[in-house]
């Protein structure tokens, strides 16, 4: 449920926009540009003279974690934020058989104060696979594409893709030894370190080396990159270890993850937070002319309808599950518009004045809840833009 782009954020919103969703050009055609860098250069809209700066055609509508980072800059670039209407969960995750096991031993696995060193904490370690044991067997997975070098623990001074990360590290006084940070709880017994893998760098990993510090809590932390996480948590489902997620995501639904709940105070992560979107601030002087001749202002009634619209945990559950199953997104999204107890909900999104008989193309695009395209025209099509896949597009737009 996320568009995600390789792409670097440029210094123009013209760039941001062709290298994150796509334009529309001079002719009026839609060119799609968010699955990866190779399709923004290849739009024909990416020669400025096939394309207006500011674009009053193009905008972004993009999930944004306004905890990362990275989402920074493209915060600060487009400027306008609204509620993308439901709730992301973030953080340490095991599965549920380990939580399952630490529970018939009467120890909470999904509350962090079980995780502090015994005698205070329950010797939680014998639930979980050591570190060097892990780290043998992360090296060992076979990755579903190609990874320079192969899957490894990142965290390591002498590994060139690491340098930049690692000089980041040590300003805050973090070292790694042989991949992993140890926390200071086990740092000198480290047979008892809980290992923890994360995803991405700058998916927050000084923030956790942080926390468990504050917290006292006996771990050891690495990276890996998300696809080689996803890789390990899947092919090592018969080692226990506690991993980066977040939901709703459909990467490990089929292992039925829980959560570790921290206390908000030691954190500078938050475990639940309202998802956004960035919507370019131009568009609030873009308009749309209506086929009965009205002109409309696109930009206040597309913030409202972030504002209004809402998605349920049982909406997203059924999605994500459908998702790890295979089902197309465009699938997904014509099965929940066409789900008749739905229908009143999105058309209670969309004002009334704004109902028109439309034909869009399907483009294929994964950007998320509405689509721009053409001359402006704004199509509802759930979450992830469908309009194939024997769906007609709804009737509602703007």
């Amino acid at each position: 449920m996320k568009v995600r782009t390789h792409t670097r954020l440029e210094s123009s919103s013209t760039d941001l926009l062709k290298s994150v969703i796509g334009c529309t050009d001079t002719a009026g055609n839609f060119w799609n540009a968010s699955h990866s860098a190779a399709e923004a250069l290849n739009a024909k809209c990416n020669m400025l003279s096939d394309f207006q700066d500011p674009p009053k055609t193009a905008w972004v509508a993009t999930e944004i974690w306004p905890s990362a980072a990275e989402n920074g800059p493209l915060m600060r670039l487009v400027g306008v934020t609204s509620s993308m209407g439901y709730v992301q969960h973030p953080g340490l995750y095991a599965r549920s058989a380990i939580v399952a096991e630490g529970f018939n031993q009467h120890t909470f696995l999904k509350w962090w104060e079980s995780y502090l060193p015994a005698p205070l904490g329950a010797g939680v370690d014998r639930f979980f696979s050591n570190v060097s044991d892990l780290d043998a067997a992360i090296r060992a997975v076979r990755p579903t594409s190609p990874v320079e070098g192969g899957i490894r623990p990142m965290c390591n001074a002498s590994d060139p893709a690491s340098k930049e990360h690692m000089t980041k590290m040590l300003q805050f006084g973090l070292n790694c030894s042989d991949g992993w940070w140890y926390a200071p709880a086990c740092e000198h017994q480290r047979d008892k370190c809980i290992p923890v893998v994360l995803g991405e760098f700058s998916w927050n990993m000084i923030d956790w080396c942080q926390a468990l510090t504050r917290m006292n809590l006996p771990m050891a932390v690495t990276w890996l990159g998300w696809p080689q996480e996803r890789d390990v948590v899947r092919q090592l489902h018969h080692m226990p270890f506690l991993f980066y997620w977040w939901y709703p995501d459909d990467a490990f639904v089929d292992q039925n993850a829980k959560q570790v709940i921290f206390e908000d105070s030691y954190l500078t992560i938050p475990q639940s937070m309202d998802v956004v979107t960035a919507l370019w601030s131009g568009l609030n002087e873009a308009t749309w002319v209506h086929p009965r001749g009205k002109r409309i202002a696109l930009g206040s009634d597309i913030v409202a309808l972030f504002q209004t619209m809402s998605f349920t945990a049982e909406d997203l559950q059924g999605m994500m599950s459908e998702r790890a199953a295979g089902v197309p997104d465009d699938v997904i999204a014509c099965r929940w518009l066409k789900h008749e107890p739905n229908r009143q909900r999105w058309e209670d999104w969309v004002p009334a004045e704004h109902v028109v008989e439309i034909q869009v193309k399907a483009a294929g695009t994964r950007a998320i809840v509405l689509f721009a395209w053409g001359a402006g025209s704004v199509v509802l099509n759930m979450l992830l833009i469908g309009g194939g896949g024997g769906c007609p597009p709804p009737t509602r737009g703007r």
